[in-house]
């Protein structure tokens, strides 16, 4: 058996497609632990619609996303578990490859599969596909978060538990954190598949798009973990820094702050010019900053183009 946790709150409108990509998964054997975490719209009722005895409906105590994964982790019975935010969408064998892999891999812990964008209509967004093919450890993970989201993940139950769980205390980054966590456990326990397996929504209002929020809790992040691997984060944090930071020019620019947008890209720069000047990403993202200064129509224009480029197979 397998479990799925899904915390959600105020996700009326995207739950039920949620829980229907979980039900509807090539791998049959498993139990899904959705933990109403305090919601004030209709999720709850929606969620009351489904009939099927591997769903399990928990009612949380409105304390956020981290605790809520950790009630359902505290009873899940798989000696697998993976996550899937109320917003996100699977493919339908995401959980089947995930599994195998750990199968197939008993010194790893954690896997995780990639993931294409769509707006929060469900259509496809023109956002690169960003994949890991392979094995990697603590500091690929420091340097950049692969995974994405903690929708693409898939853990032993295990390793989860000896990790503590997901940090209640953090502001933000707390999927980040749960993976360094579990990168500590041993070298090179975590493992990317570069096969799709989510689309990932993007939708006003949602937490990951609080750049601010997002900068604050990579602060908090750093802090944690200088306690926890000094050396790593020492050699790595400017590098890690601005990786950080072009991601949020990216949400910023999504977002239609172009001039924030075009700070956090100059403090990236700043941050770690030469690793920023070798990678592909920093001028696709010094392009769109260019073009943020158009005006709209020939803005339009060069955003059509670097969709093209930035679209993934």
């Amino acid at each position: 058996m397998l479990s799925v946790i899904i915390p959600a709150r105020d996700v009326g409108p995207f739950v039920e497609a949620a829980v229907r990509s979980v039900l509807g998964q090539t791998l049959r054997d498993i139990e899904v632990l959705v933990v109403d975490d305090g919601s004030c719209d209709d999720t709850w009722e929606r969620l009351c619609k489904f009939e099927d005895s591997r769903l399990r409906l928990l009612k949380g105590m409105g304390l956020g996303v981290s605790a809520a994964r950790n009630q359902a982790l505290a009873v899940a019975r798989g000696p697998y578990v993976a996550f899937l935010d109320a917003d996100d969408v699977w493919r339908l064998d995401h959980l089947e490859r995930l599994s195998n892999r750990l199968d197939q891999e008993p010194e790893a812990d954690l896997v995780f599969s990639a993931l294409a964008w769509i707006d929060e209509g469900g259509s496809p967004l023109p956002r690169s596909v960003v994949r890991w093919d392979g094995r990697l450890g603590y500091e690929e993970l420091f340097l950049e978060f692969y995974p994405i989201t903690t929708s693409s993940l898939c853990v032993r139950r295990e390793a989860a538990l000896r990790v503590g769980g997901f940090d209640e205390n953090l502001r933000s980054g707390t999927d980040h954190d749960f993976c360094l966590r579990i990168a500590c456990l041993r070298p090179n326990n975590c493992a990317g598949a570069p096969e799709v397996g989510i689309d990932y929504r993007r939708r006003d209002g949602q937490i990951t798009a609080n750049r601010m929020r997002k900068a604050e809790g990579w602060e908090d992040l750093v802090r944690k973990h200088r306690t926890i691997e000094p050396e790593v984060v020492a050699r790595l944090v400017g590098a890690a820094t601005a990786n950080h930071q072009r991601a949020l020019f990216a949400l910023a620019y999504e977002a239609g702050a172009f001039a924030e947008a075009r700070g956090w890209l100059a403090q990236a720069l700043l941050a770690a010019p030469r690793t920023m000047v070798r990678d592909r990403r920093t001028w696709i993202a010094v392009a769109a900053a260019a073009a943020s200064l158009l005006p709209r129509s020939l803005r339009r224009t060069a955003e059509n183009l670097g969709a093209k480029l930035l679209r993934g197979p």
